[in-house]
């Protein structure tokens, strides 16, 4: 839906809309949610200089609302969905069809590979330096790579 609007007006009342979402879920649920936008503020420089330089402000505001809606949705609901649910959803979806049953796998590689990355991040924090601890451990040559 979000792709078939083309006015800025609308596409704007669709990012309020999103907006009203994480502010419905508490100040601090907001903001999670724009920290979790700060990676696109490179590309929306470039768009919005780009557009601001060739005279289609129009067209570059549609994009520029349309990509940082799409992102906050997708956040939102990265944010509110356990990750089993949405593989149970994505088999539901893919099970009628024995032409998409193959590509179920592929799907879940990611997903499972960034469930385990963050598992294992959390194991290894307590192996980061903290203050009053030396950042290397003391060794012959004063740590590994020195």
């Amino acid at each position: 839906m979000l792709f078939a609007l083309t006015a800025p007006p609308a596409l704007a009342a669709a990012l309020a809309a999103i907006a009203a979402l994480y502010l419905w879920n508490g100040p601090a649920f907001a903001r999670q949610g724009l920290r979790l936008l700060r990676p696109l503020w490179p590309f929306v420089l470039v768009v919005a200089l780009w557009h601001l330089w060739t005279g289609a402000l129009s067209e570059g505001a549609a994009i520029l609302l349309r990509m940082v809606a799409a992102v906050a949705a997708a956040n939102l609901v990265t944010l509110t969905t356990r990750l089993s649910d949405l593989m149970a959803v994505l088999e539901r979806l893919t099970a009628p069809s024995p032409a998409w049953a193959s590509r179920r796998a592929p799907c879940r590689l990611p997903w499972r590979w960034s469930s385990a990355s963050s598992r294992s991040s959390l194991i290894a924090r307590p192996a980061w330096p903290r203050p009053g601890r030396p950042a290397r451990p003391a060794g012959p040559a004063g740590g590994f790579w020195s």
